[in-house]
């Protein structure tokens, strides 16, 4: 046994060893156990910024003679390690926390492992912000950041998102301190004496590691329901006001998406809590979400700003990320590019379908303009450095369009029954794209293979150069459509369908096609010569178009268009026109 260890410490080394700096392919990474469950019993001193006390974590075997566990600890302190009474020996190496057991242990055996252990300050995981004497709105606080792979900054954990486990922490702070934690609150212990508090949170339902969070400062609790669900916002003493302007909309998300989702919001609660410089955005921690204290904004803001998409795009990770997690970093997409979409869809209910268009449609813009040269990626890929690398609009915006794109192919009602099958069939397990792609060909019997080998499993888009002529003789207006992006091993011709508007005095008509050839030409009946052609009528295609029109068309266009986000294409094509008689801006 001893031996074994030995071995296990110099892999640890050589895997600590090697040269990080040049992209490798990463695949899932293998498990030889999974985790039941952890427990964090800790206390938290914000004057020495340290984090110390005891991590318990409940496994089963998934080999048989297993006789090592292999924890992910980044600077840990570990004092101990023990099984019930017996004290195990243990050893670290880089990252790695490697526990001989006390024996070998079978496929049916269940170990609990204690970890006493200590944290001096971390630059990842836990972090101490400190109150500013100059700054009387700046407090003292600790929270926790884990995506994609930093909880094991401040805790020992399995660090990957491929298991899930039940957590608990119960968390001693300052007596002025709330502490904020997923799951429910089962108690709050008060110690005037050392004048301490001690906050017991429960999460009773599985999730994994990097989604354990805590938060802990001076708050003030505002609460709310939406339905059956606790909804809390603790925010800072002077921020009470602005509360409903920031976050008065989370009930009316939650409906929304539970009536499109077809799945009951799955946690216990729901609490957003904002913390000072944070690292992102948000984070969609389970059950409780934390956001930057930026959001939060007064009613003269509010004339200007809100922060509507980012607590959709959070709280839709409750089910997205969080209920269903992508099995490894490769398929982030199922993550954000889910959360990304509800954030749009929650704008077509809230604000209507000309508001969620232009979203989109930025989102397009930003991965046209970007996802080129070297930086052409698919947005299914393992090649990274490190995964925080896979954090970017491939799997954002890009994500957003593809579902956008998919929606448009099987049509809304397909759209909404696939994704209820979908959510409901990997509730509270791990998921990759084709299991996404199975659950749709299940729901809706379409062969979508073509589909996502195009968009997710390669990179690029279709770049279509279109030519609109009338055809006096056969009273046809013919449409020639080029694909010119360039093709490579990777990117090629895609298969595409898009919708075609041909007005013909003053009379519309749409036609779906199917582009898939380099050079198609396809004719519409038009009695006399078109006032407008439009390629991709609604804008659902993520491409680059070059179609040449006439000034007088672009003005037809934004005139009579009936999707908006025709009418703001026209606007903006109109612009290269300024200077002649017809066009001001």
């Amino acid at each position: 046994m001893r031996s074994l260890l030995i071995v296990l410490v110099i892999v640890a080394h050589r895997l600590y060893a090697q040269d990080i700096s040049v992209p490798t392919e990463h695949t899932t990474r293998e498990r030889s156990y999974d985790v039941l469950h952890y427990k964090l019993d800790i206390t938290i001193d914000e004057k020495t910024k340290t984090c110390s006390g005891e991590a318990t974590i409940r496994l089963v075997p998934l080999r048989p003679l297993f006789g090592a566990v292999h924890l992910d600890a980044n600077g840990l302190k570990v004092a101990a390690v023990k099984r019930g009474i017996h004290e195990l020996e243990y050893a670290i190496a880089g990252d790695s926390l490697l526990i001989r057991l006390d024996k070998m242990y079978g496929l049916q055996d269940t170990i609990t492992l204690a970890i006493e252990y200590s944290t001096a300050t971390t630059s990842k995981g836990l972090y101490y912000r400190d109150a500013d004497s100059g700054y009387v709105k700046r407090q003292s606080q600790v929270w926790s950041h884990g995506e994609p792979e930093e909880n094991r900054y401040w805790f020992p954990c399995y660090d990957f998102p491929n298991d899930m486990a039940t957590s608990e922490m119960v968390v001693t702070v300052n007596e002025r301190w709330t502490a904020i934690s997923n799951g429910k609150l089962l108690a709050v212990k008060r110690d005037p004496a050392n004048h301490t508090a001690t906050f017991h949170w429960f999460q009773s339902k599985p999730h994994t590691s990097y989604l354990v969070s805590l938060v802990a400062g001076e708050y003030i609790e505002v609460k709310d329901t939406a339905g059956t669900v606790p909804l809390s916002y603790y925010v800072y003493k002077h921020q009470k006001g602005d509360v409903p302007r920031s976050f008065g909309k989370t009930g009316d998300m939650m409906k929304f998406f539970e009536s499109v989702i077809g799945v009951p919001y799955p946690w216990e609660k729901y609490s957003q809590v904002v913390v000072q410089d944070y690292v992102v955005g948000g984070q969609e921690n389970v059950s409780a979400t934390t956001l930057s204290d930026r959001i939060i904004h007064d009613a003269r803001a509010h004339l200007d700003y809100n922060n509507d998409g980012l607590v959709a795009h959070e709280l839709a990770h409750q089910w997205y990320g969080d209920l269903l997690t992508c099995r490894d970093w490769s398929h982030l997409w199922l993550n954000e590019g889910f959360a990304s979409y509800f954030d749009i869809l929650y704008q077509e209910h809230d604000k209507g379908v000309d508001v969620a268009a232009r979203s989109l449609q930025s989102s397009r813009e930003s991965i046209t303009s970007s996802d080129v040269g070297s930086q052409r990626k698919a947005t299914v890929t393992g090649r990274y450095i490190r995964p925080n690398e896979m954090f970017s609009n491939r799997v954002y915006g890009k994500g957003a369009a593809v579902l956008h794109m998919l929606r448009f192919v099987v049509g809304d009602e397909l759209f909404r029954k696939a994704i209820r099958h979908y959510t409901s069939k990997f509730a509270h397990q791990l998921v990759e794209t084709n299991d996404l792609k199975i659950a749709f060909e299940e729901a809706t019997g379409y062969n979508l293979h073509w589909f996502f080998e195009q968009w997710v499993y390669k990179p690029g888009y279709p770049e279509l150069d279109v030519v609109s002529t009338f055809n006096q003789q056969t009273r046809m207006v013919d449409v020639t459509i080029v694909q010119s992006q360039q093709q490579d091993s990777l990117t090629g011709l895609f298969t595409v369908p898009v919708d075609i508007e041909v007005w013909v005095n003053g009379v519309s008509e749409t036609y779906r096609i199917t582009i898939s050839q380099l050079a198609e030409v396809f004719s519409f009946p038009a009695y006399q010569e078109p006032q407008l052609v439009v390629v991709d009528r609604g804008n659902h295609l993520l491409k680059k178009i070059r179609f040449n029109k006439s000034a007088a068309a672009w003005i037809f266009q934004l005139e009579h268009a009936a999707a908006g986000v025709d009418r703001l294409i026209a606007v903006d094509s109109l612009r290269s026109s300024m200077g002649e008689d017809t066009v001001v801006f």
